[in-house]
């Protein structure tokens, strides 16, 4: 059996996003994943909505919002507790090609020194829009900047491995990394 992957997804008063991201990840063609949906703190009619979607998805409700990284520890946690090998931290303004879950596991399969993996993300549904699965940083200039192209992110990574950055947007989590650091810094909140 392929390694079991949790999957995911925070909601704060977004539940139309939340359905339609739901939806695009149960057409995955991974055949080993399970949904859990965080709802940090919704005050809108996000959680009736979200307990409609029933067995499809596990639902934890927190009683406020924790942020991007509050929610997702939550999330890791359960998912890991639950067994999982990988958990994908997938954002719920987002949307999944069918195989993107199934190309990062073997990625990740093939190389057990990945801990974490992203796809590159295209920004909107714009023909010619960028397409973005990294980035680098120097906290030392201070600078950031996104990878356009996989040219581009292959020539940072040999250039400047130890100053790479994964975009939290789609982010699988390899289980032996999360033992080994913990979960996001909770302090950050959003980024």
């Amino acid at each position: 059996m392929p390694p079991l992957v949790q999957v995911i997804v925070l909601n704060w008063n977004g539940y139309a996003d939340t359905l339609r991201c739901v939806a695009s990840l149960e057409q995955q063609t991974y055949p080993n994943f399970r949904i859990l949906v965080v709802d940090n703190g919704s005050t809108d009619q996000s959680l009736p909505a979200l307990a409609a979607l029933g067995e499809r998805v596990r639902l934890i409700r927190l009683p406020e919002n924790l942020g991007y990284t509050g929610g997702n520890n939550v999330g890791l946690r359960h998912a890991f507790a639950d067994g999982a090998e990988f958990a994908w931290l997938f954002n719920n303004d987002a949307l999944a090609e069918p195989d993107v879950l199934a190309k990062l596991v073997a990625a990740c399969e093939a190389d057990s020194a990945i801990g974490l993996a992203g796809p590159a993300v295209l920004e909107s549904a714009d023909p010619g829009a960028d397409r973005t699965g990294c980035g680098r940083a120097d906290l030392d200039i201070p600078t950031y900047g996104h990878a356009r192209d996989a040219e581009q992110a292959r020539d940072w990574a040999l250039q400047c491995p130890d100053r790479m950055t994964v975009h939290g947007t789609a982010l699988l989590v390899r289980r032996q990394l999360y033992e080994a650091i913990g979960g996001l810094d909770d302090t950050l909140f959003a980024y």
